[in-house]
């Protein structure tokens, strides 16, 4: 095993990320996937393995980026707040 291979967690490890971790766990075990995919040295089985990791990484990283965004606009809408009118009242400051 090459030194630079020594320090990518284990699938296991990344696979529980892929569950159960933070959306920036989640994104730092998709960016050691990328990786370990980029160095090579990988047989063809492992690489999708590999592969099949990091699909389930970014699919981690896009539902808690759902679930944020429902929760803002669960806020937004018990707040009243329109965030174009937001917006529309940003620019007419800048004038």
């Amino acid at each position: 095993m090459s030194e630079s291979q020594a320090t990518f967690p284990t699938l296991e490890t990344l696979e529980e990320l892929s569950q159960v971790g933070s959306f920036e766990d989640a994104m730092l075990g998709l960016e050691h996937v990328v990786n370990r995919l980029e160095e090579g040295g990988l047989s063809i089985g492992d690489a999708v393995k590999w592969y099949e990791l990091g699909l389930s990484l970014s699919q981690r990283c896009s539902s808690l980026l759902k679930q944020t965004e429902l929760q803002i606009r669960v806020l937004e809408s018990k707040y009243d707040i329109d965030q174009l009118a937001d917006l529309d009242d940003l620019e007419t400051i800048g004038e």
